[in-house]
């Protein structure tokens, strides 16, 4: 039986925490723990989680309350440092899964022995065999990870990098994927979609931030060695470029959205 450690970074979610909660806890496939960690909010999120967590006696849910907002990167870290399962399954307060979502999870690792297994936003899965090893390549091309649908195997070293504010899930995948060699995308759509990805958004500030972001991610890959100099220019400039087209393909994955939701 592999066993499942969730966390959950919070920060000001009082109207979604239970619902994401209670995705976790509703599983076909229950998890060892839940780990709720609240990033310093101002409502009453912790409240509530507080609440859930004394309810609850399987699977336990314990709560951790970090005092001042820090980051999602450093949520999820406490987290994963405080688990004491055989796989991280990261959901975010705002998301939900979908009730086979650890079910289906657990016969992949059983097939696959993956470090890393997830897939990107369903919206914008492009379908493919039931789950497929993710290469070099592919991950440095872009994030193929969505992390509400990610897990990881927790005895591993690497963290999310704290500093980074934008792109640090794409960092730690790149560093997994490049180390271990054992990466998997599966199919399977196991996530509730309840907010558009950001791909979705045209050039929007944050976009702009997120290419920062993306840049950045090289630069730490190549200066801690995980890349050479000729793969640091080569996906320097196909990110660049995939900015520069960007609001080319926002508008065709709408119309293909709008297309596919009119057909319904």
């Amino acid at each position: 039986m592999i066993r499942f450690s969730v966390v959950v970074p919070t920060f000001n979610a009082r109207s979604t925490i239970e619902r994401a909660l209670g995705s976790a806890i509703d599983q076909r496939y229950q998890p060892f723990e839940v780990i709720v960690v609240d990033d310093g909010s101002s409502d009453d999120t912790l409240a509530v989680a507080a609440l859930r967590s004394a309810e609850m006696r399987k699977p336990p849910v314990r709560v951790i309350a970090l005092g001042a907002n820090q980051g999602p990167a450093y949520a999820r870290n406490v987290g994963w440092d405080a688990a004491n399962g055989d796989y991280v399954a990261f959901l975010d307060a705002d998301d939900e899964w979908l009730p086979e979502k650890l079910q289906v999870q657990a016969e992949l690792l059983e097939e696959t022995r993956a470090v890393l297994l997830g897939q990107g936003y369903p919206s914008l899965n492009r379908g493919g065999p039931p789950v497929a090893k993710v290469g070099r390549r592919q991950i440095l091309m872009r994030n193929r990870f969505w992390t509400p649908t990610v897990v990881i195997k927790r005895e591993i070293p690497e963290r999310f990098p704290e500093a980074m504010r934008y792109c640090e899930d794409h960092f730690l995948y790149s560093v997994v994927t490049l180390t271990y060699d054992r990466s998997y995308h599966m199919s399977r759509t196991v996530v509730v979609e309840h907010k558009l990805p950001l791909a979705a958004a045209g050039l929007s500030r944050s976009l702009v931030r997120m290419q920062i972001g993306g840049w950045q991610v090289y630069r730490e890959l190549r200066r801690r060695g995980h890349i050479g100099r000729d793969e640091y220019l080569l996906y320097q400039f196909l990110s660049t470029a995939k900015f520069i087209v960007r609001p080319i393909r926002v508008l065709m994955w709408r119309l293909n959205r709008k297309a596919s939701t009119s057909l319904r």
